[in-house]
């Protein structure tokens, strides 16, 4: 799930060329948002978001460009890009955390290319990062144009540990048939319901049924788009596994590792996630009181 970090203009005209130069030069940044175990209260993993600073048109909307990545045939040099900064940051952190973990965005099409599994099992081995610390996120506007393709890719990762989940669940293309045939570990549930399941009663029992779903399966659940304390509490009723949002934390760039630690840190503490709640719940008296 790629996440706006700063308001962006939606769709500047931005061409291949100019994306496939910025992915040379390395110009896509990567930024780790973290995402907490609802049982335990501590951070078990961050997210790897890409973002791209434009020179002319300043920070570009990550669905945009992603987008063109994926209409340009130039997704897999994108992926493999971030992939290989976000490993830099994991490999950083797991020296002082080693059961940190990392969630990357990976394109279901791009499954249909076989080298592209291995490249993400050579690049573990590169940096000696335990298969089982990474989870793809599988995204995709389009149909999955080779399904026994993306099948076998997802077994051959999977049978060294690697962990996948289906992103943006609820979208067009992310639906149960995608879970059915990929077989994957777990299942994000898309933004849009998340966000505004404490207003709107069918976007609650959406969030609610994908979440039933998920324990009927025996799979993880995910959530995205925590803002307050509310849904937080609402998600961690319903049962869902892991969850993300500004609510828990803003990204911060994967070059800041000390940061990243220090945040786990006061996470597994306690504390951090107790004064955040705290504080919603006395904004919230104060406004009743007034």
């Amino acid at each position: 799930m790629q996440d706006s970090l700063y308001p962006a203009q939606s769709s500047p005209s931005i061409r291949p060329l100019e994306l496939m130069q910025a992915i040379s030069d390395e110009e896509i940044c990567v930024y780790l948002q973290p995402k907490v175990d609802m049982k335990t209260g501590v951070i078990l993993s961050c997210e790897a978001l890409a973002k791209w600073t434009h020179v002319k048109h300043g920070m570009i909307d990550p669905l945009h460009f992603i987008s063109l990545a994926e209409r340009s045939a130039l997704i897999n040099d994108l992926t493999k890009l971030v992939m290989r900064k976000a490993f830099i940051c994991l490999n950083a952190i797991q020296k002082e955390i080693p059961e940190f973990n990392l969630s990357v965005n990976l394109s279901a099409n791009s499954l249909r290319d076989r080298m592209m599994a291995q490249f993400t099992l050579d690049l573990l081995s590169e940096f000696d990062i335990d298969p089982k610390c990474l989870e793809l996120e599988l995204t995709g506007s389009t149909k999955l144009s080779n399904p026994a393709a993306a099948y076998n890719a997802v077994k051959q990762l999977q049978s060294r540990g690697v962990n996948i989940a289906i992103d943006n669940y609820g979208s067009e293309f992310s639906t149960f048939s995608r879970i059915k045939a990929l077989g994957v570990n777990s299942v994000k549930i898309h933004r849009q319901f998340v966000i505004t399941m404490c207003q709107d009663i069918s976007n609650y029992h959406f969030v609610k049924s994908t979440v039933e779903l998920a324990t009927k399966l025996g799979i993880n659940s995910g959530a995205v788009g925590v803002e307050n304390a509310k849904t937080f509490q609402c998600l961690k009723d319903l049962g869902c596994t892991t969850v993300q949002g500004h609510f828990i934390g803003e990204p911060v760039p994967s070059t800041d590792t000390q940061h990243i630690i220090e945040t786990f840190m006061v996470y597994s503490a306690g504390a951090l996630l107790e004064q955040q709640i705290d504080a919603h719940q006395k904004i919230k008296a104060e406004n009743i009181l007034h």
